[in-house]
């Protein structure tokens, strides 16, 4: 999904007449009609290696590469699909032309160069030596964590992060993402806090 890569058990995938569900820890759930699919593709690469079904579909609110890795063959993962009555009927027409970028990068800049302002101005604010990381650099972590959930949840935050015409489901995978790291981040430095001595 996006730029993010799963496959089982971290991901399942899931058909029925009516609907084809690929659900990935973390990175969410997706469902697709078979109005919304245009086909269904074998993907492999040299050796074998990170073989997989493409989901070319009309969504314009998830991400465009929708691939779901198998330890099988991808072919006869298909024809198990097909089995269940799913049946792609959408027109290639339909798959909607997008640039590659979907977010804005003047919204983009400010947000990385202040984590790295920060980071750096770290190195020189007044700290314990004990401490894994000075304040300013938690102040990244959070910010960051703040910015991710605004795109995900504020729709005006959305309308300054993304390009005009695009959704935020396209990079929803990658905000989860961001979303846990900085979290886990902060959890875990809020723990050490407490047991390295000041």
């Amino acid at each position: 999904m996006a730029w993010m890569n799963a496959s089982w058990p971290l991901a399942r995938l899931s058909a029925s007449p009516s609907g084809l569900t690929i659900s990935a820890a973390v990175l969410g759930s997706y469902t697709f009609t078979p109005e919304q699919v245009v086909a269904i593709e074998p993907r492999g690469s040299f050796f074998a290696l990170h073989q997989g079904i493409r989901i070319v579909h009309s969504r314009a609110d998830c991400p465009a590469r929708m691939i779901f890795h198998c330890f099988g063959s991808p072919q006869r993962l298909i024809e198990d699909i097909l089995r269940t009555g799913f049946t792609p009927r959408s027109s290639p027409d339909a798959v909607p032309v997008r640039s590659r970028m979907p977010v804005r990068w003047t919204a983009v800049l400010p947000v990385v160069l202040a984590w790295n302002a920060l980071f750096i101005l770290n190195d020189y604010a007044p700290q314990g030596k004990t401490k894994p990381l000075g304040p300013l650099a938690v102040l990244a972590v959070a910010i960051m964590l703040c910015v991710a959930s605004a795109v995900r949840w504020s729709p005006r935050v959305q309308a300054w992060f993304m390009k005009p015409g695009r959704s935020v489901g396209e990079i929803g995978p990658i905000i989860a993402v961001v979303q846990l790291v900085t979290a886990g981040m902060l959890i875990f430095l809020a723990v050490l806090s407490r047991i390295v001595p000041k």
